[in-house]
């Protein structure tokens, strides 16, 4: 994998703590949980979560929607500076207030108009600056998406910011090494105060930390925790932040800084001697939206592993029943046996693409997460890489994509964030059994692509204007959006495209 660190509280604003303290995880609820949003799903038959499961783009019709972003840091780092951008797929104007908050206390709000068929960018800054900074987008009005853009000295991330809050969040691809901080930020965009409480399993068993339990999280405010302050050297870590009051929002933000030069990297045989501290050895930035619920089916659009590139599926049970999970890939070239896993009780398993030969190096392919028996996970895919493969787009740096859970006919990407050197890359995975087709329409000549029956199809997005995508397809599918590069920065970046409804 990627991921580490001791120097992670470097960036890290103060903890708030409630009076009370409990030194005991909270206990995992994993259902019966209120939808902020109050509407349907786009495809209820995958979706039995009462949260909206992702970020979704409100309807033509709407008269409002608000979005919610973190991850981002502001003054005294190079590292992952943000910007919110604002995509208006309707055909009228709207006003959509920014409110910048940061993990000091300070904000500030900036009103902007987008014009039909148009993005406006904000910048996640305060007027004094802040260790970490997030933002809430009111829009007034439907058709709108948002996504954060962060770009800085490791690269650059882009992810949709989300739609709805939720009581419990799930950050199952954490690491703490030598050369790599993680920092989970939980934003609280609602008037009413939350307390909330962290717990993780990491290759270390489980673990809470007494620092990490009733944090207090005002309401529209961000608390930045970074795990590394007490959670040092860890492999993996999985977490689940749980509020005991009110509704929040997890983001966890990933910076892999060059190794020291005197350290042992990760995959060598200096790293395997026991007492090895071993650093990663692909720099990059990773910001990624938590999941809001556990669920039953997760989809990943487009996969890659070997020649450079380091793969890894990530399947996390943050309940108390042992889950029986399949995992199907569906390779671009050939077929692949299913994966069937146990994954235990409060326990993480992963499935390591190069350590298999049912994922062959260089060959793209689709995977779907579906847990048998009935009992919810979150699953997620991990990528490291260091690749000037032949045949497909150089990558280099780190991403993160929690899997997909809904399909739609029509998909918005707000913002390609291409530069030169750094190509969009779209992937349409079609879950059905008849073929069907694609179109992808926004900055550039509309392209139509056929997606075969349980396949997959990509659409290159090359650099040009920072402008929306849609993406419209005659039954319902997934997007993927990913940006690919071996420049300087590299950039690499996982994401889903949103769902419209």
């Amino acid at each position: 994998m990627h991921r580490s660190d001791s120097s992670s509280g470097s960036a890290g604003g103060a903890v708030r703590r409630a009076p009370v303290l409990v030194g005991l995880a909270a206990v995992l609820v994993v259902g019966g949980l209120l939808d902020r949003m109050g509407g349907p799903s786009v495809n209820s038959a995958v979706n039995a979560e009462a949260v909206q499961p992702v970020p979704v783009v409100a309807p033509a019709g709407a008269i409002s929607s608000s979005w919610f972003c973190a991850g981002a840091t502001d003054s005294g780092s190079n590292y992952a500076p943000g910007r919110v951008v604002i995509a208006n797929e309707g055909a009228a104007p709207v006003s959509a207030d920014v409110r910048v908050v940061g993990s000091d206390g300070s904000s500030s709000t900036t009103t902007v108009t987008v014009a039909a068929k148009a993005s406006t960018s904000v910048p996640e800054t305060v007027a004094k600056g802040a260790p970490w900074t997030g933002a809430i987008v009111d829009a007034q009005g439907g058709m709108v998406a948002v996504s954060q853009v962060v770009d800085g000295q490791l690269g650059r991330s882009v992810s949709p910011c989300a739609t709805s809050g939720s009581q419990h969040w799930y950050l199952p691809a954490g690491q703490t090494r030598i050369n790599v901080s993680d920092t989970v930020l939980l934003l609280n965009p609602f008037p009413t105060d939350s307390i909330v409480d962290l717990s993780f399993v990491t290759d270390q068993g489980s673990e809470n930390p007494q620092d990490f339990q009733s944090i207090d999280v005002p309401g529209n405010s961000l608390v930045a925790l970074p795990l590394g302050s007490h959670l040092r050297r860890r492999t993996s870590i999985a977490t689940t932040a749980s509020a005991r009051t009110g509704d929040i929002v997890a983001w966890e933000t990933e910076l892999v800084t060059p190794p020291p030069s005197d350290a042992p990297i990760l995959g060598t045989a200096a790293a395997a001697a026991p007492l090895a501290d071993p650093a990663s050895p692909d720099t990059g930035v990773s910001v990624t939206l938590g999941a809001p619920s556990t669920g039953t089916t997760w989809a990943f659009p487009d996969g890659l592993s070997g020649d450079g590139i380091d793969e890894q599926y990530l399947i996390y049970n943050p309940g108390a029943q042992t889950a029986a999970v399949r995992i199907s890939v569906g390779l671009q070239q050939g077929s692949a046996e299913p994966f069937a896993i146990t994954v235990g009780p409060y326990s993480e398993t992963a499935i390591v693409s190069e350590g298999t030969a049912r994922i062959p190096a260089g060959v793209a392919h689709t995977a779907t997460v579906v847990s048998t028996n009935g009992v919810p996970v979150v699953a997620a895919r991990s990528v490291s890489a260091s690749s000037v493969t032949s045949g497909v787009t150089p990558r280099r740096g780190i991403g993160t994509l929690i899997g997909e859970r809904l399909t739609s006919k029509a998909w918005v990407i707000p913002v390609t964030a291409t530069h030169p050197g750094l190509q969009g890359h779209i992937v349409v995975f079609n879950p059905g059994t008849t073929a069907l087709t694609a179109t992808v329409a926004g900055s550039a000549t509309p392209q139509t692509v056929t997606v075969a029956p349980a396949g997959q199809a990509s659409v290159n997005v090359p650099d040009g204007p920072d402008a929306a995508l849609a993406v419209t397809a005659s039954e319902a599918v997934y997007v993927e959006y990913d940006l690919l590069g071996a420049g300087t920065p590299a950039a690499f970046s996982l994401s889903s495209a949103v769902p419209q409804r």
